[in-house]
């Protein structure tokens, strides 16, 4: 409504319509205060709502073991909320509601209809969604979900009456929502190998087979790369392959990744322990070798070659006189994880794979033969097997040549190639053990004895088990 005033035209405004400051200051400043607040309850019901749903349950619970004392005590304060997914969801949305139902209403007070509903969709749209979800979503989600904690828990005790009823009924329709996140093994494979740096995950990310255990060159190569120990979050190439070799482990047996039986380098029960053997079992460099009696299926035990470190090669000992551990026995569809758990008990370190184990340690206790046409071996097992997948890679030590013992096991080109790289090698680590067990058993003068004669003695009266030792 307008007036005229010597010839001036002054707005009046309709105070019967709309509050202005000239008509009710009080009533106005009542009208816009109430009109920011409602606002304000939308911005922080809206982020709230955002904030709270959008957290990772799984991220919590790894916050509260594994994260700072700030970060586990924030865990713990949200921990609570995030369980009650849908009681939060219909608290804060009930409260949200009536702050953008009532903003119109009171803008209409101070303004007309059409120019009201503008002001409340733009305002709404800017300070009650845009602006909370960015800020309650950002970097400082947790902190500020935790500070905001007990609002929550008032908002959702004020609601209780009308919330709690209809949270229970969103609970029984489609559950509680508020489960873990659950990876299956080819997701939390992928997850593992995102924890690299970016440029090799999206490398990795190409070629996405890496399950095939590394090159010894490649290992080489990337042993070369310094894995220092750091803070940096991101993995090495290193600890991926471990984490994945150990998930894919879980889905392998015993079987698949057996060292074919006749493969296996093996002595003869009747054999005489001269220098000539000695420099074949040396140059073979394994710590266990199997024995067998007539025919290979028929296993009798296995030589722990630190044994012969008081073996006198001159006196030409039979292995059958000696003492020979019994291997395990284990089926081929045996877990891995179940074969590394018996070496950890402390049964042995090398398993024979067959699936007549029972007939086998029956003619053990019985002391007879095998009947090769009652029982195979389809392979052996060692506790390096295990590892190397663990691992993802073949482990080399110091007695291994360029060709491995496990590949060729009845070549006559890799047995000279064998005996050529461990004369050496085997004269230098006798001289060793000899100096070596002279130094510990400290013999007096007057009553000293080659440690050879000493072993020959004392053997009969050693137990398996103290010979282990």
């Amino acid at each position: 409504m307008e007036d005229r005033i010597d010839g001036i035209e002054i707005a009046v405004v309709d105070c019967s319509k709309y509050l202005h400051p000239s008509c009710d200051e009080y009533a106005f400043w009542v009208c816009i205060g109430t009109i920011v607040g409602m606002l304000l309850v939308s911005a922080v019901m809206a982020g709230m709502l955002m904030g709270y749903l959008s957290i990772d349950k799984l991220n919590i619970l790894i916050l509260t073991m594994e994260g700072s004392d700030v970060e586990k005590a924030q865990a713990k304060r949200i921990l609570p909320i995030i369980n009650q997914s849908h009681n939060v969801l219909v608290s804060v949305l009930l409260v949200n509601a009536g702050a953008l139902e009532a903003l119109p209403i009171w803008l209409n007070r101070v303004v007309p209809e059409t120019t009201a509903i503008l002001i409340s969709v733009t305002f709404v749209l800017l300070f009650g969604e845009i602006l909370p979800s960015a800020i309650f979503t950002g970097t400082y989600q947790l902190a500020i979900a935790s500070a905001l904690a007990p609002l929550c828990r008032l908002v959702m005790l004020l609601m209780s009456p009308i919330a709690w009823p209809i949270a229970r009924v969103l609970d029984a329709l489609i559950g509680e929502g508020n489960d873990v996140t659950r990876y299956k093994r080819k997701e939390l494979k992928a997850l593992i190998r995102l924890q690299q740096s970016l440029p090799q995950a999206l490398e990795l990310a190409e070629s996405l087979p890496i399950t095939n255990p590394v090159s010894p060159a490649a290992s080489v190569a990337s042993s070369s790369a310094s894995v220092s120990p750091g803070t940096c979050t991101d993995l090495h190439k290193e600890e991926v392959a471990i984490i994945h070799g150990a998930l894919d482990m879980s889905n392998k047996t015993v079987n698949d990744i057996a060292t074919p039986f006749e493969d296996v380098f093996m002595l003869d029960w009747e054999a005489q322990l001269d220098s000539e053997l000695m420099v074949d079992i040396l140059a073979c460099g394994y710590s266990r070798i199997p024995v067998f009696r007539g025919h290979r299926a028929n296993v009798v035990g296995l030589l722990l070659v630190k044994r012969l470190i008081v073996i006198d090669s001159d006196v030409k000992k039979p292995i059958k006189n000696l003492t020979l551990r019994k291997p395990i026995l284990v089926s081929p569809d045996l877990g891995c994880y179940a074969l590394l758990n018996q070496f950890q008990r402390g049964k042995g370190h090398f398993a024979l794979v067959t699936e007549q184990g029972p007939y086998i340690e029956a003619c053990w206790k019985a002391n007879i033969d095998v009947d090769r046409t009652q029982a195979t071996i389809s392979g052996i097992v060692t506790i390096e097997n295990i590892l190397e997948e663990l691992l993802q890679e073949e482990i080399q030590d110091e007695t291994d040549v360029v060709d491995s013992c496990t590949g060729h096991g009845n070549s006559e080109r890799r047995r000279a190639r064998l005996r050529e790289a461990g004369m050496i090698r085997a004269a230098k680590v006798f001289k060793a053990l000899a100096a070596r067990a002279r130094r510990r058993l400290r013999l007096r003068p007057q009553a000293r004895r080659s440690a050879s004669q000493i072993a020959h003695e004392a053997t009969p009266l050693l137990t398996p088990r103290a010979t282990e030792l």
